[in-house]
């Protein structure tokens, strides 16, 4: 096999890779190789396999991404590709990198404010969105699976296998096949290194007012703490049906010109991810530049035809969805209880009958690959969906391995050794700590809840103490502020935003502040 054979076959590719899964992993690494300088100078090959048949039109909810996986973002993207990107934060009205926890009464136990004007969510669908028409999606080849991999010690290759039943050598396969990995069974047979969780996650979308006043903070994330159960609620702004299909109707037009070839192909070559070489960008967490980054999520909370939706992901324990337990709450006459007020009004919603429920589960320890096989992102290190962790580690992982072939492919076996170390060192304690906010959030023991209560307290008292909140407050508040006057300004002019789709409407949280009604 010679990977992405050039029509001119002048130039001989050093280096043949496969990678195994085209999400979020596999298609940041291949965005990533494709602007590198080996790639660029003809050094490397590659083909991606998909074991799905199609590209995946039920792209999930919206993701939260770390300060580092947006560093690595922001030597990743092109210039037309970073606009997108910022233009799509822009469409969900989180204005920081802080958390709001509260418990199932209603009230806050800990709230933090960092790093103020960031926009740090994104939808699902618009981040695929970016890398694959930044991919070439023609390459990406739907419907084969890796069947067996044997490396060959005496040529430093990969001979592989695939379903159609094709056989071929690399000089390295990649998987990026997910938390289920095919490729981690196949490299470590007997080894079990994934971990099932007594908790299923439970994600959907509402529009219920009802469910919007559990967020305590209208620019944040918001987690409620329960007694067994815990909630993540995202604010996603106001919309109506004509703004709706305008957003859709913006990303149906950045696709097309996409595939029309709208992106100029300089954007695609002489762009290196190199620590000497970064571009004059206009940076994704620069609070200075918050303008830029938050223009056009501004809401008009008066408005009889917008609906506020919010984002929930909801963990319960695993057996409340048994028959078993469900027949014996359902012969229970007892009063309800405070918390279960919350979870009735999640039932009664509108976003209830298209919740999509997932088993929880975690690797105990990251499982960077071997030899001339790497594992990235969650065939890795797959966890609990907090930290960040999740799709921001698998891009950090990405431009990670494409930085250390970039400067190491003369040197692959230390090169890749290497990684696999740093890749250990980086995720393994995010495993950790994610394994210990989810025990501490779910409350599922007498212990965990009295050790919930003294840590939010510590927590929440070194914030006050500290008052780097009331700074980092008073510093959002302004943000804010100033994004509701432009936008404001430019909805009076009748202007539309910079980068042309989607129509000016005013911040919904600013008309109750949300700082005031928490902490006075």
């Amino acid at each position: 096999m010679s990977a992405d054979t050039d029509t001119d076959n002048t130039q001989i590719k050093k280096l043949d890779i496969l990678i195994v899964g085209a999400g979020i992993a596999g298609l940041s690494f291949v965005y990533a190789l494709r602007r590198s300088e080996i790639y660029q100078k003809g050094l490397v090959g590659y083909r991606i396999i998909e074991k799905k048949q199609a590209p995946s039109i039920d792209l999930g909810y919206p993701i939260h991404l770390s300060s580092a996986s947006r560093q690595a973002l922001r030597d990743l993207l092109t210039p037309s590709d970073l606009a997108r990107f910022q233009k799509a934060q822009s469409t969900i009205p989180i204005y920081h990198d802080g958390l709001t926890v509260g418990n199932y009464k209603g009230e806050a136990m800990w709230r933090t404010v960092r790093d103020p004007g960031v926009r740090s969510m994104i939808e699902r669908e618009d981040l695929i969105s970016i890398l694959r028409d930044g991919n070439d999606e023609d390459k990406v080849e739907y419907g084969k699976e890796l069947l067996s991999l044997d490396e060959i010690v005496g040529e430093g290759r990969v001979e592989v296998v695939l379903s159609d039943g094709e056989t071929f050598k690399v000089d390295l396969v990649i998987g990026a096949d997910g938390m289920f990995s095919h490729t981690r069974q196949l490299l470590y047979p007997s080894q079990n290194s994934l971990e099932e969780l007594p908790w299923t996650i439970m994600n959907s979308r509402y529009t219920s007012p009802e469910v919007l006043g559990w967020c305590k903070d209208l620019n944040g994330i918001n987690t409620i703490v329960g007694d067994s159960f815990s909630a993540t609620i995202i604010p996603l702004g106001h919309q109506t049906q004509a703004q709706a299909q305008s957003i859709e109707e913006d990303r149906e037009d950045l696709r097309n010109q996409s595939i029309a070839g709208g992106i100029e192909d300089n954007d695609q070559v002489g762009n290196f991810i190199d620590e000497n070489n970064r571009e004059n960008k206009q940076f994704i967490d620069n609070p200075t530049n918050g303008n830029a980054n938050t223009d056009h999520t501004h809401i008009n909370l008066d408005s009889h035809t917008a609906n506020p939706s919010v984002y929930v992901a909801l963990t319960i324990p695993s057996k409340w969805l048994e028959p078993s337990y469900c027949t014996k709450l359902s012969k229970c006459t007892c009063e309800p209880t405070i918390h279960s007020v919350f979870l009735r009004q999640l039932e009664n919603s509108d976003g209830w009958p298209r919740r999509k429920g997932f088993q929880m589960y975690s690797m105990n320890k990251t499982v960077a690959g071997r030899g001339k096989v790497i594992l990235l992102g969650d065939a890795a290190h797959g966890m609990p969906p907090f930290c960040g962790a999740g799709a921001g580690s698998a891009i950090v992982d990405s431009v990670e391995l494409v930085k250390v072939l970039n400067t190491g492919i003369d040197n692959l076996n230390s090169s890749l050794g290497d990684y696999m170390t740093q890749s250990q060192l980086r995720n393994g304690p995010l495993i950790k700590a994610s394994k210990r906010l989810l025990w501490l959030a779910q409350g599922h023991t007498e212990l965990s809840m009295i050790a919930r209560r003294v840590v939010f307290w510590g927590l929440e008292m070194k914030e006050r103490l500290s008052g780097s909140r009331h700074r980092a407050e008073v510093q959002l508040r302004q943000v804010i502020e100033e994004n509701r006057k432009g936008s404001d300004e430019r909805d009076r002019n009748g202007h539309w935003n910079q980068n042309g789709l989607v129509p000016v409407v005013r911040q919904w949280a600013v008309a109750n502040d949300p700082f005031t009604n928490i902490y006075g």
